[in-house]
């Protein structure tokens, strides 16, 4: 009788830790952010880079944008990528026939990208909430996938600018 007893009082006493355990736990809702600012800077370089038309302009995009082609591409640093080899390919590539498909892929996703836009806003707003002195990166978008080459990246992320290689993030039932 006495085993009892103590299985009893053990039973009543774990149950009685396990509800006051589970009252105490609280449901963790997110901060509200909504009064925090912060300035979203998108900029479509996908749009741009499917214009090019000539190896000139190839070369011209990538003087333009030598800290992407450095970071998203992996180009060499310098004063100018003259490699000829993988600009004749990038500008063969551009001009190819899928590029068309890839653009209306993007913007049958994407659209215009606001809502791609708002979900970086809110990100950004919870890390300004944790992180007061977190500098607010500029995104740029660009296409990136040509083949199999190496040093394609699909997203890059470095202290003032994410690069995003938006082909990449068309979704499961896209064909690319």
């Amino acid at each position: 009788m006495n085993t009892r007893i103590l299985m009893v009082f053990f039973a009543v006493i774990t149950g009685l830790i396990s509800l006051l355990y589970l009252s105490s736990c609280k449901k963790n809702t997110p901060p509200d952010v909504s009064d925090i600012s912060v300035s979203i800077e998108l900029e479509r370089l996908d749009q741009e880079f499917i214009q090019l038309r000539s190896k000139a302009e190839v070369l011209d995009f990538f003087d333009r944008h030598k800290h992407m082609a450095k970071n998203m591409f992996q180009f060499p640093s310098g004063d100018r990528f003259t490699d000829s080899l993988v600009v004749h390919q990038l500008s063969r590539q551009i001009q190819g026939p899928y590029m068309d498909s890839i653009e209306q892929e993007v913007k049958r996703v994407f659209g215009d990208m606001v809502a791609l836009k708002s979900e970086f806003e809110q990100a950004f707003k919870y890390l300004k909430y944790y992180y007061p002195d977190f500098y607010v990166p500029k995104i740029k978008t660009i296409i990136t996938r040509f083949g199999t080459q190496a040093g394609h990246y699909d997203l890059t992320v470095t202290d003032s600018v994410i690069y995003i290689g938006i082909e990449y993030f068309l979704g499961p039932s896209s064909s690319f």
